[in-house]
């Protein structure tokens, strides 16, 4: 069961499912864009439910469900060059929009480290 903290108050899947009157693998299923035989009028109200309860599924738990990380570790040789930043913000833009986290590593241009 994945519970997230939303605004103070404990929300797990179980509780968008029950809000939402489907099972708690409907939910899985939706959260995962597989909605195969899923009505739109389901969809609809799961996505009503979901913003309701402010419900957002918890990223770490989902990786160790799923064996996928979504981790991507960023080695850059001097974190503090403008050019290495304006590269790791093209990385994040490319990668947060899909739910990759980052990991920064600063080498302080040595060699060795990288």
């Amino acid at each position: 069961m994945i519970t997230v903290i939303n605004n103070g108050i404990s929300v797990a899947i179980s509780d968008v499912a029950k809000a939402a009157g489907v099972s708690t693998a409907t939910i899985s299923r939706y959260l995962n864009g597989k909605f195969g035989s899923m009505s739109a009028a389901t969809r609809e109200r799961i996505s009503r439910v979901i913003a309701k309860m402010n419900y957002k599924p918890n990223d770490v738990a989902r990786s160790l469900r799923s064996t996928q990380s979504k981790t991507i570790a960023v080695i850059m040789a001097d974190i503090f060059n403008p050019y290495s930043m304006d590269i790791l913000k093209g990385i994040e833009g490319v990668c947060t929009p899909f739910g990759y986290t980052l990991f920064l590593c600063d080498a302080k241009d040595n060699a060795q480290n990288e």
